[in-house]
Formats: C-alpha cells, sequence, structure tokens
C-alpha cells in the first residue's frame, strides 16, 4: 500500500485530483480493512482468507491506476509487461500455505 500515498501525490501535482482523492479512498479503506482483519485478532482463520481482502483491493487499485494513468496507446501484446501483473498479488497468499496465525507464532499463554 506504499505505492498509493505517492501515486496519489504525483495525481495531485500534475492537476488530477480525482485520481488522487480515490487512490487516498482506497488507501484509508485498505487501513481500515487491515485493522479490522489483523491476523493476531483471528488466530483461528487461514491467514490466505485474512489477506485475500486486501490483495483484492489491491488489485483494484493497481488496475484503477494502470487504465487512468497509462496511456491507452501502451496497452496490448506489444508491451506484455502486464501479464506478471497479478503474480504479486498472488505471493502473499501462497507464502503461508494454509496456515494460521496461532500454527506461525505458537500458543501465547
Amino acid at each position: 500500500m506504499l505505492w498509493l500515498p505517492a501515486i496519489s501525490v504525483l495525481s495531485w501535482s500534475q492537476g488530477r485530483t480525482e485520481v488522487a482523492a480515490v487512490d487516498m479512498l482506497i488507501l484509508i479503506l485498505g487501513i481500515v480493512y487491515l485493522w479490522i482483519n489483523a491476523p493476531w485478532k483471528r488466530p483461528d482463520t487461514r491467514i490466505h482468507f485474512l489477506i485475500a481482502g486486501m490483495v483484492l483491493l489491491l488489485f483494484l487499485a493497481g488496475v484503477y491506476n494502470a487504465l487512468i494513468l497509462v496511456p491507452t496507446y501502451e496497452w496490448g501484446f506489444d508491451n506484455l509487461w502486464w501479464l506478471l501483473f497479478p503474480v504479486f498479488f498472488v505471493i502473499p497468499c501462497a507464502s503461508f500455505g494454509n496456515k494460521t496465525w496461532r500454527e506461525l507464532h505458537g500458543e501465547k499463554e
């Protein structure tokens, strides 16, 4: 989520206040989501279920910014880097496997 404020400031400085406002709104939604669904608050829930909503929110933010900020002539099969874009959102979910917070950190007494 650290790239959202940077893109928001950059968009605001270029006069694209609607993009800056949407990016800041997405940032606020992400912070609220993380605060509500923190893994240590739900130690028996699978971590990939907890971060799936955050991954979806970040994916939608990336797609929104790409569609708004990247010129349409740069889209297409001449520029295939965008095919790797979803990989960065699968890595956090896949890296934890099927673990819970309690399994990763043990029982705290």
